[in-house]
């Protein structure tokens, strides 16, 4: 018995057994948990589901009724804005400007993807003409050919502009367009119609991609999902049929609710926004599939938590065990027993000897002091980006005064990479530099090579005293290599002379910079190993700036291209580097963005959808930059020429108009009437186009024609007012010194040099 007691003490006071028993406990209290939760779950699943349905079907109400109000400010915010003002006031078909504008706009607002807009129709009763996202139509053929339906005809849209109600929202069709062969299924949309009741000759008719924002917003595990109008007649079915509903209506009484018919449970709810009724199915059997399914799981996871809280606190405890195990195996051999003085006798005898540690450390110190080359490469990828970075003066002992190069491969990854590899340019640095080093440590195994920048690779190659190294002949392997992925990299590799000091590492880094920096264009890899100094900057004289500049606004495209070909073959010649060719041809392609904007023309898809500035970074070669340069003048003249042969009938209308009846009542709303067109988009249209307001043109006009008047005539002043429209003198004189600076009578006694030089 004494024994047994010994034994049991002594198995008790180890790390092993209070480790598993510690484990015990931890998976006793879990199964607890697990098992209390299993009950309690149990018995209030199916309410949670329900609850869990209910609160999925007022998620898609709530985004419903969203959406649909959205719409309607949208189609609202359509129908009263000033364009459609000026288009319901004028004859649509002549208006062809603010037409574009529309379905410009129209074009920006079906781009959104969350509306889940198909189409927005402009319909002119009264013309039978139509503006939609493709263009213009007339209404007979939009709705007879290219949104066909049978119940949604012209004469059912155009019976519906007569109804009194100004947003409607239509029940769900599947609409198609009539083909020379057969027809072809355009979509299900929910058609809108957005009117103003005081109007019956203009509406917007909204087509809603139902099905789009069906998947978008559906309640999840519907099988059925229907929406009922205010009379509870349907708007929308997931399949397909709208024609009616058949699921008994009369117990649908509040706000919301759900009831078991049949075989499933049907919850509905209305909207607070529209009062539509939304109407969410699920089957029965779903349901109590869930249920069961659940249980399943339930035990089967309370089974599997007791089985691996077993396995798991065996495995780990014997996993800890071990190691003590063998430590206190070691321990043991080296200086014998110690007597426990705490509760774990394993760590009462590794506390006994903490005075080994000193003999480790000092083991462990002298490693590291024969493997550094992890620290070595650091501290030269230090040093050199305190070089960078304007740290010049920032010590940093390299490990001897070896002889070294540096050589720098600068990357230029080209259009070709971004869209056709599926590669992210910082693994691709990783693979070059990876590959890079593994290149140089085979001749040279202490050679270091990191990326100092996103686009620059650095290696350092110290050259062993009496072993022969061709940097030349390594370079142009590493250049075929390069060559064969030309179509995705253009790679320049410069390379410093031989340096022997540590401390003119810094001078090294710069040489390679400025050596990358000297590439000509070549559509290849490129070795720069001798200073080359590049030409002076090239740009345009000044007799060349105002001969470029007066021939693109004439719209002579063969004069600016020999300009700009004669500089480039300048450059060409006298080897200028790859950046300032970058340089000049940035410069060219601002001249004439600027040229254009400033005469109001489009600068847009000049060179096709590409910027001008991604079609200038793929140029490698002279021939490049001709052809790039041709394209660009020649599109930018042709502009400038269709520019000015566009006839502004309107602002010659009105000057012409003035000039003829300045003496006369003269207004804003006289002439607009005369045009046609409002008298806010008269003033809009003629500010932009002539830079002045319609009356300050006016008062101008006039004031010019009296100061001719004052200066040529012996007629008095009273007459000249009236002749030039004033019928107040007094009215006439405050507005001649506005605009001239000095009262009419001064200006007839001669004191008119201020006049004249006044705006």
């Amino acid at each position: 018995m004494p024994q047994f007691t010994h034994l049991w003490k002594s198995k008790s006071n180890s790390l092993f057994f209070k480790l598993l028993t510690s484990f015990a406990i931890i998976i006793l209290l879990l199964v607890s948990f697990n098992f209390l939760s299993y009950t309690f779950f149990r018995t209030n699943i199916q309410n949670e589901i329900i609850n869990n349905n209910r609160l999925n079907l007022n998620t898609a109400v709530n985004n419903y009724e969203k959406q649909l109000v959205l719409i309607k400010n949208l189609g609202f915010n359509l129908y009263f804005n000033e364009k459609t003002e000026i288009m319901k006031n004028t004859s649509p078909q002549l208006n062809y400007e603010m037409m574009a504008q529309i379905r410009k706009e129209l074009q920006s607002t079906l781009a959104t993807p969350f509306l889940y807009l198909h189409n927005i129709i402009y319909f002119f009763k009264d013309s039978s003409y139509v503006i939609e996202k493709e263009g213009t139509s007339t209404a007979d053929v939009m709705f007879s050919k290219f949104y066909y339906n049978e119940s949604y005809s012209l004469p059912f849209w155009t019976e519906q502009l007569q109804k009194q109600a100004s947003f409607k929202i239509y029940p769900n069709a599947h609409f198609i367009e009539k083909g020379p062969e057969k027809p072809t299924l355009k979509g299900n949309f929910m058609p809108i119609l957005i009117k103003n009741i005081s109007n019956q000759n203009f509406a917007i008719i909204v087509l809603l991609d139902s099905s789009k924002m069906y998947e978008a917003l559906q309640p999840p595990g519907s099988s059925r999902f229907l929406i009922l109008d205010e009379d509870r007649q349907p708007l929308f079915s997931s399949t397909g049929d709208v024609t009616k509903s058949d699921l008994p209506l009369d117990y649908m009484t509040g706000q919301q609710g759900f009831r078991q018919i049949d075989q499933s449970y049907v919850f509905y709810q209305k909207g607070s926004e529209t009062g539509y009724t939304y109407i969410h199915t699920i089957p029965l059997e779903r349901i109590a599939s869930q249920i069961v399914k659940l249980n399943w799981i339930l035990i089967a996871l309370l089974g599997i938590s007791v089985v691996i809280g077993i396995a798991a606190s065996i495995f780990f405890t014997i996993k800890l065990n071990h190691p003590i195990a063998r430590i206190i195996e070691s321990i043991r051999n080296l200086n014998g027993p110690s007597s426990p003085r705490s509760q774990i006798k394993e760590f009462d005898l590794i506390s006994d000897k903490l005075y080994d540690l000193q003999r480790m450390n000092r083991d462990i110190h002298d490693d590291l002091t024969s493997k550094n080359s992890v620290l070595q490469h650091y501290m030269y990828m230090n040093k050199l980006k305190m070089i960078h970075g304007g740290g010049q003066n920032v010590k940093v002992p390299m490990n001897s005064d070896r002889p070294y190069q540096l050589v720098l491969f600068q990357m230029q990854m080209k259009q070709a990479f971004h869209e056709q590899s599926d590669m992210e340019m910082n693994k691709a640095m990783y693979y070059i530099r990876e590959y890079i080093h593994y290149h140089f440590t085979r001749s040279l195994q202490e050679s270091l090579t990191f990326q100092i920048e996103k686009d620059q690779i650095l290696s350092l190659l110290f050259i062993e005293s009496g072993r022969l190294f061709d940097l030349d002949a390594s370079l142009q392997s590493l250049k075929q290599v390069f060559d064969l992925d030309l179509a995705y990299c253009l790679i320049t590799i410069a390379t410093s002379p031989l340096q022997h000091e540590s401390v003119d590492l810094a001078v090294a880094y710069e040489q390679v910079i400025e050596l990358a920096k000297q590439r000509r264009l070549a559509d290849e890899t490129l070795i720069v190993s001798e200073d080359e100094p590049a030409p002076s900057s090239f740009a345009l004289s000044v007799a060349e700036e105002q001969e470029f500049t007066a021939n693109l606004s004439a719209g002579n495209s063969t004069a600016v291209i020999s300009i700009v070909s004669r500089v480039l073959n300048q450059m060409h010649k006298k080897r200028a580097t790859a950046l300032q060719f970058s340089e000049f041809a940035r410069d060219i392609a601002a001249r004439v963005t600027k040229l254009l904007q400033s005469s109001g023309i489009e600068t847009d898809q000049l060179l096709g959808e590409q910027p001008i500035s991604e079609q200038l970074s793929e140029c490698y070669k002279v021939e490049q930059f001709h052809n790039l340069f041709e394209k660009l003048l020649t599109s930018a003249s042709e502009r400038n020429k269709r520019k000015k042969s566009q006839a502004d009938y309107i602002t010659d209308f009105v000057t012409e108009y003035v000039e003829s009846h300045y003496g006369e009542d003269i207004s804003l709303e006289l002439l607009a009437e005369k045009l046609n067109i409002t008298g806010a988009y008269l003033s809009t249209y003629f500010k932009e186009k002539n830079g002045i307001n319609f009356s300050d043109y006016i008062n101008s006009y006039r004031m010019s024609r009296a100061k001719e008047m004052l200066e040529h005539t012996q007629l008095k002043i009273q007459e000249i007012s009236e002749r030039v429209g004033y019928h107040n003198v007094n009215s006439f004189i405050r507005m001649f010194k506005k605009v001239t600076g000095i009262p009419p009578g001064e200006f007839r006694k001669g004191d008119a040099q201020k006049a004249k030089t006044s705006p």
